[in-house]
């Protein structure tokens, strides 16, 4: 019933893009190969949507806002479509063809078993979504405070809320897994090509702080969650290693960078490694991997405009290191920020400067600006109920994650060190809108903690690490 319900479904969608894609081909003169190679494309994605709905949660993850995609002229309707928004419709429309199949009479699991003992986390995430709502009424900056709590409110929550329909199985946490390194592998690749040129384009950043934390979030998959089968193919993920710490050097973002070396050294010898990839002494052997990497990647394949930013982020890396900082570079400019949104804090640490506020107190302007801390952000902008209100939904999210990572199996047991890197990352780059890779990784503990009470992890073989 279900598979004709979708393949229906398919079709009919199918049918209709061929008759709307001639019309519109035929009224602007677009020859049909552009529009049959266009209805092929999204016919892939839509089966890719019904069949893997998991992978489609991680291109939003660190997606940047500003990034609009390369559209040929033959679509130039497209022109000016961000990756965010792209990413957000696809994870929705996941979203949507998943419940669809909850939906359905009889289908185990449900909606409500998914969804079961969820009420006091949701609820909180819920009340700290409300404070961030009412801090706008008093935001010196309303058009970008606005843009930002409509993107809180819809790509925020849609990221919060997909793990909990999407991961339900042991099928759905490996299309996650293999779609983040896939797609991480992809974007380090680009990386490392566009550095070896040393040339961009004039909308082109030479750092990609997005792509690093997307490189570092695919490591810490690779070397705490055992998501392929069969020993061959576990050394070719073990190969990947290299190509991803020299692209996560090529991204040029520091923040990435030592986030992943404190969460690699803090949990090498700590973490269960039942269903890890590789043992405690081979992880101490990937912080060595990158550490090389971050030493011969820049001096053999960095040329030009990349080679010129990676000599200046190290010799300012070196000074902050001794104590010594100006606003002039990236990393001194965020410890000025620091310093002023403490400054901010004490004079309304009550109430707040409301949402989108740091632009007015810091710029007294209404501009898209942050102090690059969540933490900071939050108690500036919300007030000191509105970081409460972060806090205890943090708190709730690593207790989950905790208790993940204390089960005996370990099956989840990688969901701990995805939490606290990414909570990391929130220190020094980003705001809530940014940092909705948080708020994914909250309720992916949560939907492991679930998946623990309800017995899920005993039924699973387990394995010892290569």
């Amino acid at each position: 019933m279900l598979k004709g319900l979708i393949g229906f479904l398919l079709c009919a969608a199918a049918a209709l893009l061929v008759i709307v894609g001639l019309g519109e081909a035929a009224d602007l003169g677009i020859q049909p190969v552009w529009v049959f190679l266009e209805i092929i494309l999204l016919a892939c994605l839509l089966i890719g949507v019904v069949k893997f709905p998991a992978a489609f949660a991680v291109p939003i993850l660190f997606a940047s806002r500003q990034m609009v995609l390369p559209i040929p002229r033959q679509f130039h309707e497209l022109s000016g479509l961000t990756a965010i928004r792209l990413g957000a419709g696809l994870l929705a429309l996941a979203v949507f063809f998943r419940l669809l199949k909850l939906s359905i009479r009889g289908h185990s699991p449900s909606l409500g078993d998914l969804l079961r003992n969820q009420g006091k986390r949701i609820t909180t995430f819920a009340l700290f979504a409300v404070l961030v709502t009412l801090s706008y009424l008093h935001t010196p900056s309303p058009v970008y405070g606005g843009r930002k709590l409509l993107s809180f409110l819809t790509v925020g929550a849609l990221t919060f809320l997909a793990p909990f329909v999407l991961l339900n199985g042991e099928r759905d946490f490996r299309d996650f897994a293999m779609a983040a390194v896939g797609l991480a592998l992809l974007e380090g690749t680009g990386r490392i090509i566009a550095g070896s040129h040393g040339t961009f384009g004039a909308r082109e950043e030479v750092t990609h702080i997005g792509v690093g934390q997307l490189v570092g979030m695919a490591i810490l998959l690779i070397l705490n969650y055992k998501f392929v089968e069969g020993r061959w193919a576990r050394y070719l993920l073990i190969l990947c290693l290299p190509c991803l710490a020299a692209g996560l050097i090529a991204s040029e973002a520091r923040g990435p960078l030592f986030s992943l070396l404190l969460v690699l050294g803090a949990f090498a010898f700590t973490r269960r490694a039942k269903m890890s990839l590789i043992s405690p002494r081979t992880a101490v052997l990937g912080v060595a991997l990158v550490v090389t990497a971050l030493v011969i990647v820049p001096g053999r394949w960095f040329h030009g405009e990349a080679a010129d930013k990676y000599r200046v982020k190290s010799q300012e890396t070196v000074d902050l290191l001794h104590g010594s900082y100006t606003d002039q570079g990236s990393g001194g400019r965020r410890l000025v920020f620091f310093d002023s949104a403490l400054a901010g804090i004490a004079e309304k640490p009550v109430a707040g400067w409301g949402l989108g506020g740091w632009a007015g107190y810091y710029y007294h302007s209404d501009r898209w600006s942050y102090p690059h801390n969540l933490f900071l952000e939050v108690w500036l902008e919300e007030g000191i109920f509105g970081f409460a209100a972060l806090l205890a939904f943090l708190t709730i999210g690593f207790k989950a994650a905790k208790k993940a990572f204390d089960e005996p199996s370990g099956r989840f047991a990688f969901v701990l060190p995805m939490l606290a890197y990414c909570v990391l990352l929130t220190t020094s780059s980003g705001d809530i809108d940014d940092n909705r890779f948080v708020w994914f990784w909250c309720g992916v503990a949560f939907v492991a903690s679930r998946m623990i009470a309800s017995g899920f992890s005993k039924e699973q073989p387990q394995q010892e690490p290569a």
